[in-house]
């Protein structure tokens, strides 16, 4: 059942699509002299004069058109019957058909294709969701760190880590403890935090700060970055 009604939205969603788009076919009439008509189809009203008229929305089948030349003045217009016949119009297609002073012939039939996709492009900020890196792989990287004695070579190992992989928040502050010096834990703590999966949580790593001013720094910081 579940199936089946799957089925039937899918197909109804199709339908529509079609119907909203596809369906409606176009002729456009130009006239080869620059001479301005009007055009008639399926006893319509008369479109305004003009060099070349566009008629939208037309199902698949035969129309009748009426083209009429105008001529004679502003205040006594004439109008003159160039073409009076039926046209065939295809599914979804654009018909150009043009007119010189006594024939009517259709030049071109254009498919019409579907619009192209809508792309949105994201905000500089936005990152895609990743999870962060595995507890056994982390607890690898912890235990080289803390097996160092310097800082710096602490620091190139932590963020050759951090530069291919994704933390939680915890995960950085269990790091940061891995070093002696309050300005290393900073510069560790804004490196990693662009590479941080759950930003939100981010406070935790304040713990292992020994001073109130490397808060207010990294607080600094974070807001720097949008």
């Amino acid at each position: 059942m579940k199936k089946l009604f799957t089925t039937l939205v899918i197909l109804s969603v199709a339908l529509a699509a079609k119907a909203g788009y596809y369906a409606e076919s176009v002729l456009s009439v130009t006239s080869l002299d620059g001479s301005r008509i009007s055009v008639v189809i399926d006893r319509m009203h008369p479109t305004n004069p003009s060099n070349t008229v566009y008629i939208n929305n037309l199902n698949e089948g035969d129309h009748f058109v009426r083209i009429m030349r105008l001529s004679g003045s502003r205040y006594h217009p004439v109008y003159r019957t160039i073409f009076s016949g039926m046209v065939y119009i295809p599914y979804a297609t654009e018909v150009v058909a043009v007119v010189s002073r006594n024939s009517f012939r259709i030049r071109e039939q254009r498919p019409l294709l579907p619009p192209a996709p809508q792309v949105y492009e994201l905000p500089h900020y936005y990152q895609p969701y990743q999870d962060y890196v595995c507890e056994e792989d982390f607890n690898q990287l912890l235990q080289s760190v803390q097996s160092r004695s310097f800082e710096s070579t602490k620091m190139t190992m932590a963020k050759q880590f951090i530069s291919t992989n994704f933390l939680s928040s915890r995960q950085v502050a269990r790091l940061m403890n891995a070093f002696s010096f309050e300005s290393s834990k900073l510069e560790l703590a804004k490196y990693a935090y662009q590479r941080t999966v759950d930003k939100q949580n981010y406070f935790v790593v304040n713990d292992e700060f020994g001073f109130e001013s490397s808060i207010e720094e990294l607080s600094r910081f974070i807001a720097s970055q949008g």
